[in-house]
């Protein structure tokens, strides 16, 4: 198994003991220079969880799942609006990120983004960005968690 999957499993591992993983997107990996060199960036991909944490709470798991080899982002809870610099939801990455948003949209392509009121899938289609490029489909991961 290669060191990005390993990463992959411990990352999952550790969300797996807060949240109930419903979906995952495949993985990719940022193609421009200028995002490889942050190691954080190196992969990418969109989960879909589960709880009954509150958003207060979510915000202390986020910061407890933060890696030193990866970064966590809530991108949206549920179809709430907030202007915090903490939390701002939903995430501006999700429409200022054409991997983040490609990475969603494949997993989520009905949601409705609260704000630009159109669906991900849309938003997706309209992104002319493609410097990124698909590595491995991330469901494989979802049952080694069981």
């Amino acid at each position: 198994m290669s060191t990005k999957e390993d990463r992959i499993i411990r990352v999952l591992g550790d969300f797996h003991k807060l949240f109930s993983i419903k979906n995952i997107s495949s993985v990719y990996k940022k193609t421009n220079s200028e995002a490889t060199k942050r190691l954080d960036e190196e992969l990418s991909f969109a989960i879909i969880t589960q709880t009954a944490l509150s958003i207060e709470n979510l915000l202390t798991a986020k910061t407890a799942l933060q890696g030193s080899d990866f970064n966590v982002e809530l991108l949206v809870f549920n179809n709430d609006i907030q202007w915090t610099p903490e939390l701002p939801l939903p995430s501006p990455l999700l429409h200022f990120d054409p991997l983040v948003l490609h990475c969603c949209a494949e997993i989520a392509p009905g949601y409705v983004h609260p704000i630009l009121k159109e669906n991900l899938k849309t938003l997706d289609i309209n992104n002319i960005r493609t410097d990124f490029e698909f590595l491995f489909q991330g469901k494989i991961y979802i049952d080694q968690l069981t």
